[in-house]
């Protein structure tokens, strides 16, 4: 079957589901993977003296999550976070002695 062109099914659902995750950014990711409670760890790294865990790549929350979501749960991404907006600081009174 497979040479005359023919896929199966889930296979192709699959393939539909890592291209939409490839085409988001990582910050979506992030928040799909927070919704769906699926955690994604980065690699450690080892120095002489410590270890430390890097932050995970896109290709490591592509793989987490094209396992676990269906075509459905992506849409329920946001475009784009908006920006948090930065309070005003409020300035000193002319009033101290420094």
């Amino acid at each position: 079957m497979r040479k005359q062109g023919a896929e199966d099914t889930k296979v192709k659902e699959l393939k539909s589901v890592k291209e939409s995750l490839q085409a988001m950014s990582i910050s979506q990711l992030k928040f799909l993977a927070k919704k769906h409670n699926i955690v994604v760890k980065g690699e450690v790294v080892e120095d002489w003296l410590n270890s430390y865990r890097k932050a995970p790549t896109k290709s490591q929350y592509i793989k987490k999550l094209s396992g676990k979501l269906a075509g459905k749960d992506l849409r329920s991404v946001p475009k784009e976070a908006p920006k948090p907006v930065k309070k005003k600081r409020r300035k000193k009174s002319s009033n101290s002695w420094w």
